[in-house]
């Protein structure tokens, strides 16, 4: 296994992990509220709120999604130990698995106001 494997593994499984236990500071996960209106068939909503700030998930929509589809999802997560990295970077493959018929989405892990370089 390489050393990026490595992290991207020991990433999901802290995710996983924090997952189960119960929070040392209050979150919320946000439903969506009303109905979603991509623009160029995207979009950008809050999916959590946290004392250090909004996490945000892009939305990537086929060219002929309707709001009462029912389709297959893809969501990616940036490595980089949980602390560097951007959903910028899956872009194109999200933009990819769109226009394969699919919902692709590219999720923050850290509040852009804590994550390092930003």
């Amino acid at each position: 296994m390489t050393h990026r494997h490595l992290t991207v593994s020991a990433c999901l499984l802290g995710i996983t992990l924090t997952s189960l236990l119960p929070p040392a500071v209050p979150s919320q996960l946000k439903p969506i509220n009303g109905a979603l209106a991509p623009l160029d068939h995207r979009s950008v909503v809050v999916f959590k709120t946290t004392p250090q700030g909004d996490l945000r998930i892009n939305l990537y929509f086929p060219r002929d999604w309707d709001s009462n589809d029912h389709r297959p999802a893809i969501v990616f997560f940036f490595g980089g130990g949980c602390s560097t990295g951007s959903p910028a970077q899956f872009t194109t493959k999200a933009e990819f698995f769109a226009t394969r018929g699919m919902v692709a989405a590219t999720a923050e892990a850290l509040p852009a106001s804590t994550t390092p370089g930003q």
